[in-house]
């Protein structure tokens, strides 16, 4: 849902794909109808989308939601995973939000 209604929020055309990596796995992404905008729906982790971001490096990373997501273990893979895709001088935007532990029961972890 996130994937699509960013191109509907945005009012960009766009189209649902499946990109096959060099392993043959296929991944799900949306992507502008001028191909300047690609999102991936997927598991980070997963070795399809690896194979496929690590042959065409991204410009820039939207993360939402990791923080809250990922056992703090996770972390440090997370971390090293994204930096793999990136080209040499990639943008990361990282939107966090603080809240009061006692407020909210955490991650699903």
């Amino acid at each position: 849902k996130a994937c699509k209604a960013f191109f509907e929020e945005n009012d960009i055309t766009h189209a649902k794909i499946e990109v096959k990596s060099d392993t043959g796995k296929a991944v799900t992404a949306f992507q502008s109808d001028d191909k300047q905008v690609t999102l991936y729906q997927a598991n980070l982790f997963d070795t399809g989308l690896k194979a496929i971001l690590q042959a065409n490096p991204v410009h820039a990373i939207w993360d939402r939601a990791s923080m809250v997501a990922l056992h703090p273990k996770m972390l440090p893979e997370y971390v090293e995973t994204l930096q793999s895709f990136g080209t040499k001088d990639f943008q990361w935007l990282l939107s966090l939000i603080e809240y009061p532990k006692e407020e909210m029961d955490g991650s699903p972890w």
